[in-house]
């Protein structure tokens, strides 16, 4: 049977020791405390005293009362064992180091706490320092807090007094958040106490950065879809709500390879595309032939530029000849800057402008059109006799001089 051999065992304890010198007929002495008066010793003169009545009392754990009162200058010893949890004072230890720490475990000798300067702790593992707390906030992994000037101060953890937290790791991931079971926020960012905004998972997989007032504005980045998409606060999504960028703030350049898909028009006719998908602005280089033949033409100039909206491309132009060539035929424009599409199924001629500020031609009374043709960077010259009506006649070398000269705008529909 298990037990104790007399009074059961004091717990951990420290012992409080003082001294008082009695006046005359002194029988009250007020002590600093103990917590039992059976685990107390008091001396008169050198002489062990009995407690429990026979030489004195204490039970109101401060005093001490004598049966019989002292003499003046009698000196009386009090000492008492108390738990520790009454400590009132303050213990000291030696500095230590990390591998011999001032304070540890039993049988674990190189890890716990030390103090390697002035106004810092310090705590080692297996000998070796793993962190610091100091008057600038707390280090872990690291030895010292990092600034503007002083850069790189190594890998680890630095939390300061002033709430700021930095993470150093060379090579590798600095901060891992992990939600578990439920989407929702994983940060919240707060203002004097107010939450302004929060970055958070949404929809199991998708991540939403989102603002926390009234206008609900979020961007929601879903992996899946490959989409970047206006959320709420929550990373709901949220439709026909949000503008990108103000009159007064706006973004400078958007890069896209695809293409900028509107809302239906609300017109009459119907829809093949509400996709904007190609701008483009450029120059290109028109030739004059004769159905193809450009043997012997020389030019005194000649210049295209385009613009490109779409589908449709606008195009000024400019031939001015100083020789017609050799050939003899239909006047061919070539070099369009895009291929004409079949944009009209019925028809390879694909519209038409008239040509103007024309000179160095051969013979009056008619006007030209220019005719950009299905499938091809051409547009064919058509000229209409002014006297009689007749259309759709050929323009020809017969008509086109030598120093024949024009300008031209129109505008074709690409594939």
């Amino acid at each position: 049977m298990a037990g104790y051999l007399g009074a059961s065992p004091v717990p951990q304890s420290i012992q409080r020791r003082q001294t008082f010198t009695a006046t005359a007929g002194q029988t009250t002495f007020n002590t600093t405390g103990y917590t039992d008066g059976n685990f107390i010793d008091v001396y008169l003169n050198g002489v062990k005293l009995v407690g429990g009545g026979t030489d004195y009392t204490a039970s109101n754990g401060n005093d001490i009362v004598l049966a019989t009162g002292a003499s003046a200058g009698d000196v009386l010893d009090f000492s008492a064992i108390n738990p520790l949890t009454n400590f009132l004072g303050q213990v000291e230890f030696a500095d230590g180091s990390s591998s011999s720490p001032s304070i540890s475990n039993i049988g674990d000798a190189d890890t716990g706490f030390y103090f390697p300067s002035s106004n810092t702790i310090g705590f080692s593992t297996n000998g070796s320092a793993r962190g610091f707390i100091e008057t600038g906030g707390v280090l872990i992994g690291k030895s010292s807090f990092e600034t503007f000037s002083s850069g790189y101060q190594g890998d680890g953890i630095e939390l300061d007094v002033d709430g700021n937290a930095r993470f150093t790791v060379d090579d590798g991931i600095n901060l891992r958040l992990d939600r578990r079971s439920s989407s929702g926020p994983m940060i919240i960012m707060m203002k004097d106490g107010n939450v302004i905004g929060n970055m958070g998972i949404a929809d199991n997989d998708n991540l939403y950065i989102a603002n926390s007032d009234a206008a609900d504005v979020g961007i929601k980045f879903n992996g899946d879809g490959n989409t970047i998409s206006p959320c709420t606060a929550t990373g709901a999504n949220r439709g026909d709500a949000i503008d990108l960028g103000l009159s007064s703030s706006k973004f400078k350049d958007l890069y896209l390879s695809g293409g900028v898909v509107f809302g239906d028009a609300g017109g009459s006719g119907t829809s093949s595309s509400n996709t904007f998908d190609s701008y483009e602005e450029g120059t290109f280089t028109p030739s004059f032939t004769i159905v193809g033949d450009a043997t012997g033409v020389a030019y005194v100039s000649r210049e295209g530029h385009y613009t490109k909206i779409g589908r449709m491309v606008h195009i000024f132009m400019r031939i001015s000849l100083s020789n017609n060539g050799t050939a003899s035929g239909h006047v061919h424009l070539e070099g369009l800057p895009f291929s004409v599409g079949n944009v009209m199924s019925t028809t390879s001629i694909q519209g038409g402008v008239p040509v103007t500020f024309i000179g160095g031609t051969i013979g009056t009374s008619y006007s030209v059109n220019a005719n950009p043709f299905e499938g091809t960077s051409t547009m064919k010259l058509y000229r209409q006799n002014l006297t009689d009506g007749t259309s759709n006649i050929q323009f020809t070398n017969n008509q086109a001089g030598n120093s024949f000269d024009f300008r031209l705008t129109a505008h074709y529909m690409t594939s």
